[in-house]
Order: C-alpha cells, then structure tokens, then sequence
C-alpha cells in the first residue's frame, strides 16, 4: 500500500503467501488474484 502524495512512500506489503499465475485484475471496485490454486477477490 502507498501513500497519496508528491513522494512515494510504501506504508504496507500485504502477501498472498501463493503463486499468483496472471496480472491482478481491477474490476468494479474489486481485486481479483489467481493463484495456482484459488481466485482471490479483496474488495468492498
């Protein structure tokens, strides 16, 4: 996770703790993740 602003700043790393397979995907709001054994979706 980054902060807003005029510098980069990383305030988090989250892991998957998985091997994703493909590109995230950002679809209507949410996060979509597929690794070699599930589909992830992190959203509201």
């Amino acid at each position: 996770m980054v902060e807003a602003g005029p510098t980069f700043k990383l305030r988090r790393v989250n892991e998957l703790r998985a091997r994703v397979l493909a590109s995230p995907a950002l679809v209507g709001g949410m996060w979509y993740w597929r690794t070699d054994t599930e589909l992830l979706a992190i959203g509201k």
